[in-house]
């Protein structure tokens, strides 16, 4: 077992005892009027001192499971649970989570922790029961897939410690709004866990790139269905109207509705918090709440990309998390839109104002 935070020393020879890379500071603005607890803070960098030692770089594995996120450079202090979704030991190319308190009314600062000798003797991090990948994603998220794997296979497994994996039926992989995501081609969906009845508040966020608005489609179902009594939830696009809708023996609720376009990413967070309250966010922007009493008998399947009465999705779907039993709230749905719209530094509306540099320590 390797020394844990605050244990560093200086190593014999040439060798530091650690690396760090930081501070990355996140834009207070980009975070609503509220503070975040616990909030899995997306970003991507690509350094060479983020190679592995083998490539000439700094992180000691190939895995990279050295690699530590923390509150300070030496790790000395608070250390967050991390889920890399991307390690390209090669190039030096990280893509991960990080699950922090984030401020609103100041900007929140965190570094990487890697390599060195006390990199080398780290555990494999990311099965770590305190830290870990399973560790980024609180108790009331029910699953969480990803859908990345691009340029391979489609990954559709759940990153919560739920194991409550996707099950592909026909989706390929492709390019998503970050990593990879998943592309759905009419006729192709992944059944992954319903929603129980009773669940509220529940909450869906998914990114969605839809290549057809005008045909009736569907990004996210849990539902049961039979000719004489549907019954579940719903997103929806049809007619250029993105929908979220409740139904009950073929009475619907009246959705609030956002227009969409083709070709498109757009991040979408349906929540219900009671069976007469419901809502729809679009961007991090409350598109409206629909207060009409409807209430699901009975759930039993879920899906992304289908609703079983035989209507799909076509484009490409990421990153959909599903919460129950918690009310998120507005900031950290608009918390969520900025750091997945560009969870790095320049371009338009980045998330971080800088990602500072590689210390020895």
């Amino acid at each position: 077992m390797g020394p844990g935070p605050g244990a560093y020393y200086v190593a014999g020879g040439g060798s530091p005892a650690s690396y760090s890379y930081g501070p990355f500071t996140i834009d207070h603005t980009k975070c609503g009027t509220a503070d975040s607890s616990s909030f899995p803070v997306y970003f991507t960098i690509t350094d060479a001192a983020l190679k592995s030692e083998a490539n000439g770089g700094h992180v000691h594995f190939t895995t990279g499971n050295d690699i530590w996120a923390c509150s300070d450079a030496t790790c000395s202090g608070t250390r967050y649970p991390v889920e890399k979704t991307v390690y390209d030991p090669v190039n030096g190319i990280l893509h991960a989570y990080a699950a922090m308190p984030v401020t609103y009314a100041s900007n929140t600062q965190f570094h990487l922790s890697y390599g060195g000798t006390v990199g080398a003797a780290r555990p494999d991090t990311s099965t770590d029961s305190t830290y870990g990948s399973a560790k980024v994603w609180d108790p009331h998220f029910q699953y969480v897939l990803h859908l990345n794997g691009y340029p391979s296979t489609l990954n559709v497994n759940d990153s919560t410690g739920n194991s409550t994996n996707g099950s592909n039926n026909g989706a390929t992989s492709a390019v998503g709004q970050v990593d990879g995501g998943a592309n759905f081609n009419g006729s192709s969906f992944v059944a992954v866990a319903n929603i129980a009845v009773g669940s509220e508040p529940f909450m869906v966020c998914q990114s969605i790139y839809p290549t057809n608005v005008t045909s009736t489609s569907i990004s996210w179902a849990a539902m049961f269905y039979d000719m004489y009594e549907p019954s579940g939830w719903f997103i929806s696009i049809s007619s250029g109207s993105l929908q979220f809708t409740a139904t009950d023996n073929w009475a619907y609720s009246s959705p609030p509705t956002a227009s969409v376009s083709a070709n498109t990413w757009y991040r979408v967070c349906a929540m219900e918090t009671s069976t007469s309250s419901r809502s729809l966010y679009v961007n991090g922007v409350l598109i409206g709440t629909n207060t009409t009493y409807r209430h699901p008998d009975y759930v039993s399947n879920g899906y992304i990309g289908r609703r079983p009465d035989g209507l799909y999705f076509n484009g490409v779907i990421d990153e959909t998390e599903v919460s129950t039993g918690i009310n998120r709230g507005i900031d950290w749905i608009k918390t969520d839109y900025n750091n997945l719209n560009n969870p790095t530094v320049g371009g338009s509306n980045p998330f971080f104002t800088s990602f500072g540099s590689e210390a020895s320590h």
